[in-house]
């Protein structure tokens, strides 16, 4: 059952599924495949250590050794995003101004933003409120997305980081937008699943993981994109304000 859930998910099926089902059908596969590969996994590593610690003078086979770890590590931090998913931790919500968080995220961006020849702007409604969020949690989000968008101009670009509040509502808006290669109406539908591939690069765990995130603050993320003139990314999450 997880290899034909897997399989429709990688093709693109049951796009159509409702939020709930869509989660617990993701949950459901993540949880098996993270305690099928965990243990031999673990028991690889240990056998890798072991046979690197006996052979100490054979450099070619140390190498070896330390290429197959970095690769194994890889594998591991996989795992560790899938239990993630199948058992999220509940938000531990604390009161905090969200222009900080943005403004740590785009610290931590940085290097890849000039590596990649992209500028980061960031647009702030004067005086937003306080926002009730798990802020390791949102933040996580935030660096998703903003690596994201950077991935999507390989040419360099623009990313603008857009933060307003509606009073109505109760919710920020938070934008991610890019003038990257774009998304076409078909491939939106499906960048929310997890090792989602485009043919051309997997999008990997990080929607799939921001979307559970957000869902779990009442928030949403959506998404617009036009192929070929970038995308924005939205972030909704409810606010309170203490005034």
């Amino acid at each position: 059952m997880l290899m034909q859930l897997g399989n429709d998910i990688k093709n693109g099926q049951n796009t159509d599924l409702y939020p709930s089902e869509k989660i617990c059908i993701i949950n459901e596969l993540a949880n098996g495949v993270a305690h099928e590969i965990k243990n031999p996994l673990t028991t690889t590593i240990g056998l890798l250590q072991l046979i690197k610690e006996r052979n100490l003078e054979d450099k070619l086979l140390n190498q070896h050794i330390d290429v197959a770890l970095e690769e194994t590590s890889k594998i591991n931090s996989i795992i560790k995003e899938l239990m993630h998913i199948s058992q999220p931790s509940r938000p531990d919500l604390t009161f905090t101004q969200i222009e900080f968080v943005l403004d740590e995220v785009s610290l931590l961006i940085d290097s890849d933003a000039v590596f990649n020849n992209v500028t980061v702007k960031r647009y702030y409604q004067p005086h937003l409120p306080l926002a009730v969020m798990d802020v390791n949690q949102i933040k996580r989000v935030f660096i998703n997305l903003a690596v994201n968008a950077i991935n999507a101009m390989p040419g360099g670009g623009l990313l603008e980081i857009n933060v307003t509040y509606n009073q109505e509502q109760k919710k920020f808006k938070i934008d991610f937008k890019d003038n990257g290669k774009g998304i076409s109406k078909t491939e939106i539908k499906k960048i929310f699943y997890p090792f989602y591939s485009d043919g051309n690069e997997k999008i990997g765990l990080g929607l799939t993981v921001s979307e559970q995130l957000v869902s779990k603050h009442g928030g949403q993320i959506k998404v617009t994109s036009e192929k070929g003139k970038g995308s924005i990314f939205t972030v909704h999450l409810p606010v309170v304000n203490t005034n």
